[in-house]
């Protein structure tokens, strides 16, 4: 396999069309069998454009089945954060994967949605404090997710993290912490909000390209409030990603 080379630097990138490239820049041999797990559909009216309707596909994410990344069914296990939509947690597990998903807004401290999907009443943290976490609710850094469950990274297959308002901090801190240096793929979202901007959520998957991990998919996501208008040239941006990477240093391995 090539070595494939990080994207552009960040500060190349200059305008909202080119970053969206960058961010939906995905070589074409990264992965030969990609699969495509879960996704609920329905159709919805754009916040920002009310007259515009569209189809809306929800809770849908990408693995690679190549070897040496592909989830290894004997001891496969997979960490979920933010289950607004179960589809994917519920076709993972169906494949053989044992999954845990994380959510500080279930009704009850643990659900067992099936044999292999538990979930548990956590949100992920990453390390701050935000007068928007309600303080009945608790929010905790992944190592210290690790440390309660006395779990340790390299037992982790995938990670998926769709947490909304917070889908950069959180991506700034898993980086920092080094913890996806031991696991296989990285699935992560980016979804408009005001603390956040798609530049700082490339630079954020730059830095990830730079420590060995290659992006095999990336799509924007048409969400009803993703859409919004540029208030100075009328150009109608989306600002909702979804990116899946798996990390080199475990592919085309002879063994799971």
């Amino acid at each position: 396999m090539s070595k494939f080379a990080p994207g552009s630097p960040p500060y190349m990138l200059h305008g909202y069309q080119a970053v969206r490239n960058a961010i939906l820049s995905v070589e074409k041999d990264a992965c030969e069998d990609v699969k495509q797990f879960g996704g609920a559909h329905w159709k919805s009216k754009m916040i920002y454009s009310p007259d515009v309707e569209v189809d809306v596909t929800s809770g849908n994410y990408s693995l690679c089945l190549d070897y040496g990344v592909r989830p290894n069914l004997l001891r496969c296990n997979v960490y979920s954060f933010g289950l607004f939509e179960i589809t994917f947690e519920s076709e993972v597990a169906e494949y053989g994967c044992q999954v845990i998903g994380f959510d500080p807004n279930l009704s009850k401290n643990e659900i067992q949605y099936s044999d292999r999907f538990a979930a548990l009443q956590i949100g992920i943290s990453d390390g701050s404090l935000s007068e928007n976490q309600d303080p009945a609710k608790k929010y905790i850094r992944l190592k210290d997710i690790l440390r309660i469950l006395k779990e340790s990274p390299s037992n982790i297959d995938v990670i998926k993290v769709n947490v909304e308002q917070k889908d950069v901090p959180i991506l700034t801190e898993l980086v920092s912490s080094g913890i996806l240096n031991h696991v296989k793929q990285f699935l992560t979202v980016f979804n408009k909000n005001d603390e956040s901007t798609i530049e700082q959520f490339y630079a954020q998957l730059w830095v990830l390209e730079n420590m060995g991990f290659v992006k095999f998919a990336a799509s924007e996501w048409a969400h009803p409030s993703c859409l919004i208008v540029d208030k100075v040239t009328g150009e109608k941006q989306v600002h909702c990603y979804k990116v899946s990477m798996y990390n080199k240093q475990f592919y085309n391995k002879y063994f799971d």
